[in-house]
Formats: C-alpha cells, structure tokens, sequence
C-alpha cells in the first residue's frame, strides 16, 4: 500500500488512526467498499482470503485501527480470522459482513465480541456509520 503524504499539521498518530482493513474475497464487494471508505479520509488496505486477512493484518497491527471482513472467504473466514485477529491484537474492532446470515449467526459474531454486522447489500450511510461507531466517533 502506498500511503499518501501527510497533510500540513496532520501527525502520524492520525494517520495511524485511520488506517483499516477491508478483507472480501469479491472485487464487486470490497472494491467499493474500500473506495468509500478512502472518498471518507480512511486509509484502507486490503485482503481477499482469511489468510491474506491474517497476513496483512499481522504486517501492520499497530496501524490498523479496524477490520471489515466477509464471513465467507477462501482459506479461511469467520470465526477462525477473527480469534487469530484477537490473538494478535486484542480487541481490535472488527465489523463482520455477509450476503448470507440469520440472526443465530449475528448474534453468534456479536457475542463472540464482533462489534457490527452488515448484511449485504447495505448503503453508503450505513457503512460509514458502522465504522464511526465502531471507532467511538460521532455518526454523522
């Protein structure tokens, strides 16, 4: 990832506030996701498999201030990713997505300490505010 110059009287520390992860296995999913989230002043790195999830995520856990992840990944997803995510770095904010869900299933991510769900499809509005809550910010 190439990460853009800071701006005047911007520190490090708000660039580092501001990076997340966007892991889905589908370009029509996580390309816009991750351009939204940009176009809103994020920075964003991405991941196509709960391995690559691990991976990146690993690289960069000091920086990563959230994860939006797909349930459903190749070489691995879910629950797996999410405790290897915890393992590395506790409590980090972690937004699970999914085209296929019931409430059995959110409620079972919730409870295992997922901070948001997001069935998909779901609009721009609530995204960004899944995020901003997920990182204690106002909504807008």
């Amino acid at each position: 990832m190439t990460k853009e110059p800071d701006e005047p009287g911007r520190t490090d520390n708000t660039a580092k506030r501001r990076l997340l992860l966007v892991a889905d296995a589908h370009p029509w999913a996580k390309d816009p996701i991750a351009a939204l989230l940009r176009h809103a002043g994020y920075e964003i790195l991405t991941a196509t498999t709960g391995q690559d999830t691990v991976a990146v995520f690993e690289g960069h856990a000091e920086e990563i201030v959230a994860v939006l992840m797909d349930q459903h990944m190749p070489r691995g997803g879910g629950k797996e990713v999410f405790e290897q995510l915890q393992r590395i770095k506790p409590n980090t904010p972690v937004i699970m997505m999914s085209g296929l869900v019931d409430h059995d299933t959110e409620g079972h991510f919730l409870g295992m300490g997922v901070v948001g769900f997001r069935t998909k499809p779901f609009g721009r509005t609530a995204l960004l505010n899944a995020v901003r809550d997920a990182l204690g910010a106002p909504a807008a």
